[in-house]
Order: C-alpha cells, then sequence, then structure tokens
C-alpha cells in the first residue's frame, strides 16, 4: 500500500491526491477511489524516543561478556541492568559527554576500568576560579579488587561499596573526590599517576603505597 501525501493541489486547495485528476482508458486498467492524504508534518529534530549519547549493554544467560568498551556515552547508560555482566574484567571508558552517569549492575571480583576524558577541569586565567565537570560511574555489586589505569586527567564521582583494594595507574590525575569509597582498606598508585579521594575514606583505610611513582 502507498499512501501519497500533498500540502495542497490546485483543486481546492485540499491536502491529498484529488481524483478529478485521474482519467481511465483502455483496457485492462484499473482505477481505484482516490484517498485523501495527510497535510505533511515538519521532523522535529531527536523526536524519534531515542536518548542521544545514552548506552545500554547487557549480557547473555550465559554471562559470556568479560570486555566492554564504551567510546562517548551520555548520562543514563547501563552495564548489566536488565542481565548482568557478572563476569566483567576490563571495562573501559572513554569521552563521556560532560557529567556523564554509568552504571555497573554487576562485575567480576576484580575489575580492570580504564579511563580516559571522563569530566573535566578548567581554570580562569584571569580569576584563577576552578570549574569541574564532574561525571559518575556507579559499580553497585562489585568489584572488591578495582584496578584503575588513567589517561590523562579524568574526574568523576566512583560508587564502589564493594571494593576494599583501589590500585591506580597511568599518566594522569584520578580525581574521584566526590564520594568517599566507603569500603576501601588499601590504596597503591603507581606510574606517573596521582589520585585525589575524598577523605572519607580514612574510617577504613589502612594502607596507601606511593613508592612506585
Amino acid at each position: 500500500k502507498v499512501t501519497f501525501s500533498t500540502t495542497t493541489d490546485a483543486d481546492g486547495a485540499t491536502a491529498g491526491i484529488q481524483g478529478g485528476a485521474i482519467v481511465a482508458s483502455g483496457t485492462g486498467a484499473t482505477v481505484g477511489t482516490p484517498v485523501v492524504g495527510t497535510a505533511s508534518v515538519s521532523a522535529r529534530a531527536g523526536s524519534l524516543g531515542v536518548d542521544t549519547g545514552v548506552v545500554t549493554i547487557d549480557d547473555s544467560a550465559a554471562h559470556s561478556v568479560k570486555t566492554v568498551t564504551i567510546d562517548s556515552y551520555a548520562t543514563g547508560s547501563t552495564v548489566g541492568g536488565t542481565t548482568a555482566t557478572t563476569n566483567l574484567e576490563t571495562l573501559n571508558l572513554l569521552n563521556a559527554t560532560g557529567a556523564a552517569t554509568l552504571v555497573v549492575a554487576d562485575t567480576a571480583a576484580t575489575l580492570a576500568l580504564n579511563v580516559e576524558n571522563i569530566g573535566s577541569s578548567e581554570t580562569d586565567e584571569d580569576s584563577g576560579v576552578v570549574t569541574s565537570t564532574v561525571a559518575a560511574v556507579t559499580l553497585t555489586a562489585a568489584p572488591t579488587t578495582l584496578n584503575v589505569t588513567t589517561t590523562g586527567d579524568n574526574y568523576f564521582d566512583l560508587v564502589a561499596a564493594a571494593t576494599k583494594t583501589l590500585n591506580v595507574a597511568g599518566t594522569g590525575l584520578l580525581d574521584i573526590s566526590g564520594l568517599a569509597l566507603a569500603a576501601v582498606e588499601t590504596v597503591k598508585v603507581s606510574g606517573t599517576a596521582g589520585l585525589t579521594l575524598n577523605g572519607g575514606e580514612s574510617a577504613t583505610l589502612k594502607s596507601v603505597d606511593t613508592t612506585a611513582t
């Protein structure tokens, strides 16, 4: 079925295809009753029910996903929200859009989290005022050991209530000072990476090792 749609035609300024312009002749041809079309409607950008940049990733029933890479994502993104990624070993996050949020339902007991260009911080040259855009990553059920590699400077709130061991390596600053890691006991920083914590970790923190920096 094909439906034609026009704004108007010459016969009475009526939307649609008008019957007066169609003439049947000869044999073997049948002209159906013309159907009045619908007046045209202008499209609206971003009105297709799709949230731009939002990423949703779920595992299979076999829980076979071990590595996830997300390059460019926006607030509301999720990993394992419907079928949890309980065997997820590596999560690569790059180029979050502004203060993007990501919730990961579950991971393996040890997770390698590699981050690049997540959040930002700028200092005004004249006033010295620092303006930060802070993203958010929530690791809901795991891991107990979190190995973070930071490429460049990254700024995000990290919720990782199950994490007891935090290892940070890389080439830039990891600023997760917005929220305290509620259960962390051991922190190790290596390479040329820097780490800024909340300070609330002092209630559980037992050791900090920066000898490899």
